[in-house]
């Protein structure tokens, strides 16, 4: 039996990267989404490109790890995923806490996942690319085009 990683309110995210800045967020939904609406900093590896790039996430980053994704499925699969490759370093964001926390999104992105891989992985910024990132509400508002 695999034990889950510590689910994690907005106010302990918060206090998790005060205390340890070097933390990661990994957005685990698809690019698609990840382009949408994503919290600023975090990195996105797809759920169905992790298997790939586990075995380099796991050797490279000992920095703690929190997964996210839109309602904590998929965030809690690859909790399962990377712990089973002997991560244990990782934290499962509570996303709909984090809705009603209004923690600050970003949109849009566009993502190229080897490269947020190695930004993951070194501790760079996550690669963001195409039009400027603007802050949003968590609830998806539009900020305007």
């Amino acid at each position: 039996m695999t034990i889950a990683s510590p689910v994690l309110s907005p106010a302990e995210l918060v206090r998790l990267r005060a205390e340890r800045p070097e933390t990661r967020l990994l957005d685990v939904r698809t690019p698609g989404e990840f382009e949408a609406q994503h919290i600023p900093g975090a990195y996105n590896v797809p759920l169905d490109t992790l298997a790939e790039h586990g075995t380099e996430i796991r050797a490279r980053v000992d920095a703690p790890v929190v997964l996210v994704c839109r309602s904590g499925q998929r965030a809690r699969n690859a909790d399962d995923a990377l712990r089973a490759a002997g991560m244990t370093n990782l934290h499962v964001l509570d996303v709909m806490g984090m809705l009603i926390a209004r923690l600050p999104h970003n949109r849009p992105a566009s993502c190229d996942v080897p490269a947020m891989v190695r930004a993951l992985t070194t501790g760079a910024q996550p690669v963001v690319a195409g039009r400027e990132s603007r802050p949003v509400a968590a609830s998806g508002a539009s900020c305007g085009a």
